[in-house]
């Protein structure tokens, strides 16, 4: 899949893909649904973000192109992410952290305005890192996330207890569905 940034400063750039069949970047066009749906709530000027589950960084590096200050990207793997980074000249605003989301210290993610996630399908990774890390964010934060198409989004908004999200936006493209909620 070719992949590149759809606006902002560095619309246009190309960037590398991972070479894993299981890592399944976000389509461009979903991608440009996620960030419409996302800008018609909040702004990513100056904005702090992390993109969970990064595989090539596509999410984060996109909210970089569209004005966001830093990004974290969190992997198990960041090093497509991290080569992306370098390609478009923005590793000064950019960190990698090497790490499982689920066993991620909540307190890492805390300080975050916005959280991408784009988890490998049919684990329910979306719910648990949601339950894992939604407790601990501040009010008003906001959750971009991807899913398969199928997946139960009427239960995500409450997957962390006491930490109920309020569902902005939706809409499916082919195999996935993308989403917008802020805590």
């Amino acid at each position: 899949m070719t992949l590149s940034i759809i606006g902002g400063l560095y619309r246009g750039k190309k960037l590398l893909s991972p070479e894993s069949a299981a890592v399944r970047p976000t389509s461009s066009r979903s991608r440009e649904a996620l960030f419409n749906m996302l800008e018609s709530h909040t702004t990513l000027k100056g904005k702090t973000i992390a993109d969970i589950y990064c595989g090539s960084g596509a999410l984060g590096l996109e909210a970089l192109s569209r004005g966001a200050a830093n990004a974290l990207f969190v992997d198990q793997n960041t090093l497509t992410a991290e080569k992306n980074a370098g390609l478009m000249n923005v590793t000064a605003q950019a960190t990698f952290l090497r790490a499982d989301a689920l066993t991620l210290q909540p307190e890492k993610l805390a300080a975050y305005d916005i959280l991408f996630m784009d988890p490998p399908y049919g684990h329910d990774l979306a719910a648990k890192t949601i339950a894992t890390h939604a407790p601990h964010l501040k009010k008003g934060t906001f959750w971009a996330v991807e899913v398969e198409a199928n997946y139960p989004l009427a239960a995500l908004p409450f997957a962390a207890a006491n930490t109920p999200l309020k569902l902005l936006a939706k809409s499916t493209h082919g195999a996935a569905t993308i989403a917008v909620f802020q805590q």
